[in-house]
């Protein structure tokens, strides 16, 4: 027994940690896909000799910045900044609740002192980068959805246009 915690219940705290930990992170990768696409279609740009979007029409070949292509990659922005985010905040909240209840539970709540407890808890770099990803998403993300949602209005308008021309 460590603390007040029973080895079944620290078997517990133990595999929620883990499980918290990996969906946690497994967002974060999921964030990071979209970069890879914008990096695809740089080099797509480049490897053409186009420097800016405006140009993409004058291109040969086009597979990630195709019209379909683009709009894939806006509808997948709009998915993470609007939906998938809150469950990523859901998962580091939960990260963070296991953490919190093991130093409460193992240490008899470090000398009792709540600030001890939360600086114990944020000396972690997942903890802490749990929490700038919080304050990120909340302060960020629903103005880069909104950004998001009027380019897929514009890159819908515009496939009219060029449809009709």
């Amino acid at each position: 027994i460590i603390g007040n915690i029973s080895p079944h219940s620290l078997s517990q705290l133990r595999a929620d940690l883990i499980s918290g930990y990996t969906l946690a992170s497994g967002f974060a990768y999921i964030s990071s896909l979209n970069e890879v696409f914008m990096c695809f279609q740089r080099v797509e740009m480049s490897l053409q000799g186009v420097d800016s979007f405006r140009d993409v029409g004058q291109m040969k070949h086009r597979m990630f910045t195709s019209r379909t292509a683009v709009y894939v990659e806006l509808c997948y922005k709009l998915c993470f900044f609007w939906g998938l985010s809150i469950v990523a905040c859901k998962a580091c909240c939960d990260f963070d609740w296991v953490l919190f209840q093991y130093i409460t539970a193992s240490t008899s709540g470090i000398d009792g002192s709540i600030w001890r407890t939360l600086l114990t808890l944020y000396s972690s770099p997942a903890a802490l980068r749990g929490a700038l990803f919080r304050a990120f998403s909340i302060v960020m993300y629903p103005s880069m959805g909104s950004r998001c949602f009027n380019k897929i209005k514009q890159h819908h308008q515009e496939g009219k246009l060029v449809k009709t021309a």
